[in-house]
């Protein structure tokens, strides 16, 4: 696995290429960014995790997937403070149950 406990901030994307040249199948799982605190920042804890849920979430949606019906749930945990989904086409923000697309120009 690549090295964990950097700094979530502008170098993420740089994080993430040097993570897919030691491990290329860390893009089959959740990368997972941690704080002690509120008012801490957040830092790199784990690559390539399974996201398991049992949250239900309250708006209907159609089935986007595994991936996105997981991190939907995921959301709505309490110690969660949000997610997202990133592909080259598009960024899906989950926060409380609810995802928002932001669609690259």
């Amino acid at each position: 696995m690549p090295i964990v406990g950097q700094r979530f901030g502008t170098n993420f994307a740089q994080d993430l290429e040097a993570a897919f040249k030691v491990n290329p199948s860390i893009h089959d799982g959740a990368i997972l960014f941690q704080r002690s605190q509120q008012d801490d920042d957040y830092y790199l804890s784990a690559w390539s995790m399974r996201i398991v849920s049992r949250h239900t979430p309250l708006f209907s949606e159609p089935n986007l997937g595994s991936a996105h019906n997981s991190t939907l749930s995921l959301s709505m945990a309490m110690a969660v403070d949000a997610c997202c989904i990133l592909s080259k086409t598009k960024v899906v923000f989950f926060a409380d149950g609810r995802a928002t697309t932001l669609e690259a120009n």
